[in-house]
């Protein structure tokens, strides 16, 4: 048996998303089931702590905190993953996400070196880089009356060191109305002023689903993580 499976969790476009875990394999991205069925990947889904569908106090620690619990439970669950699956190669994880799940990915590459490196590879697409560039009307249903301070601290621009330790990959649509491409903008800017290397494919014209070239990100994304696995 293969004791080098490559382990990759998909992070949802939501903040408090619909239950993913069941008793059974449900996913509707056939880009998961292309990962599981053609590559030695394992895909997780994670139902951390701001989880939908799981009652108030699962849901509780996330309000006015954005960026902290709900990206700490996917970096613990997944070295306790590695912890129990000696299959597992614990050299080869990988992260993405959509939206305000390419956020996650990002701050959990930002989180992870108080956990001495789980992640190998991190894929953000359409990210949301600072909560202040967001939809009032959505962002303070879940933010509610936090400070300034609580805002800040979802600013990926602060502190980018972290992805040296990566191999990064960012896209974004340019017609973007939902999460503006201003986001990725102003992460690119301090991704470069600090000479971070990474990969980043801009969509001329694209909307947030992206659904014009959707078939050239997905290729996109399963190359860029075949390569970083192949290191």
């Amino acid at each position: 048996m293969n004791n080098h499976w490559h382990l990759l969790p998909f992070l949802s476009d939501t903040p408090v998303p619909a239950h993913k875990v069941t008793e059974e394999w449900a996913s509707t991205n056939w880009l998961d089931i292309f990962f599981v069925s053609n590559l030695e990947f394992i895909v997780v889904f994670i139902d951390g702590r701001g989880s939908g569908h799981q009652g108030w106090l699962q849901k509780q620690p996330l309000y006015g905190n954005f960026g902290t619990v709900e990206v700490d439970d996917q970096i613990m669950t997944m070295r306790a993953l590695l912890r129990k699956y000696p299959l597992l190669d614990e050299k080869r994880v990988g992260i993405w996400g959509w939206s305000y799940g390419g956020f996650v990915t990002a701050r959990a590459v930002q989180k992870d070196l108080a956990f001495n490196r789980t992640f190998s590879c991190a894929a953000s697409v359409a990210p949301v880089s600072n909560f202040k560039l967001y939809d009032a009307t959505y962002v303070e249903r879940y933010m509610g009356e936090a400070g300034p301070e609580a805002y800040e601290r979802t600013d990926l621009s602060t502190d980018v060191r972290p992805f040296r330790n990566v191999s990064f990959m960012l896209a974004h649509g340019s017609a973007d109305d939902n999460v503006h491409y201003q986001n990725s903008a102003e992460f690119i800017r301090a991704l470069t002023d600090d000479n971070i290397q990474f990969r980043l494919m801009v969509y001329t014209d694209e909307s947030h689903n992206l659904s014009g070239v959707r078939w050239h990100l997905y290729t996109m994304l399963t190359k860029f993580l075949q390569n970083c696995f192949a290191k």
